[in-house]
């Protein structure tokens, strides 16, 4: 590749100096992909002399092929034919063990061409309702069993859902109830002060306290 350019510099009557600087760059790009090439081979997983993959240090202890969502997809489609979504599987290697992450699950998408922050906690709140009111009237054999075994007030938690409007507070309200809640000696993992993405834990006080209005 080098060779190709000298020559094409010489075919093109570039000057002794525009050839040296010229090659001086390709070099100099050589150097940095070498680099980047040796840097790759550090990674978990990665072993230094083969190059093969040991995917006993992957995520998953396995070879894997995970799926990407299609909602960069549907973005354009928005755009020419207004409120869309998508509905599939996902996968991701995310390094949080815990009971609300899955490595795979299935989620929907919407998106709606022109729409503001009101117009997407009205497509959220009838969501969630609608869900909530078609397992009782669907699956109510599957939530008595659930309601039997795990949680007694289950149903009666899901059907108030689905007849309740949803309570809407800013930012800064968020922030001040969860302040008065550490003022009556509430302990989060997370400190709470302006500016910080609230964790589920903060969504839990947030969503009893609505649910007790």
């Amino acid at each position: 590749m080098q060779g190709e350019a000298v020559a094409q510099l010489k075919s093109a009557k570039a000057s002794k100096g525009e050839i040296t600087a010229s090659v001086a760059e390709l070099n100099k790009a050589k150097e940095n992909l070498s680099r980047l090439e040796e840097r790759s081979k550090l990674k978990p997983g990665i072993p230094k002399k083969d190059g093969k993959i040991d995917y006993s240090q992957d995520f998953f202890a396995r070879q894997a092929f995970l799926t990407v969502s299609g909602q960069l997809l549907v973005e354009t489609y928005a755009c020419a034919i207004g409120s869309v979504y998508t509905f599939g599987p996902t996968f991701r290697a995310e390094h949080s063990h815990t009971s609300r992450h899955l490595a795979e699950f299935w989620m929907v998408e919407p998106e709606i061409a022109f729409a503001d922050l009101k117009d997407d906690m009205n497509c959220a709140e009838a969501y969630v309702k609608f869900l909530c009111q078609w397992l009782p009237d669907n699956c109510i054999d599957d939530m008595e069993f659930m309601a039997k075994n795990f949680d007694k007030g289950s149903i009666d938690h899901i059907r108030m859902v689905a007849s309740m409007p949803f309570e809407r507070i800013s930012y800064a309200e968020a922030i001040k109830l969860l302040e008065e809640a550490v003022k009556k000696d509430k302990k989060f993992e997370n400190k709470v002060e302006w500016g910080i993405d609230l964790a589920s834990e903060h969504d839990q006080i947030l969503a009893s306290r609505q649910r007790h209005v």
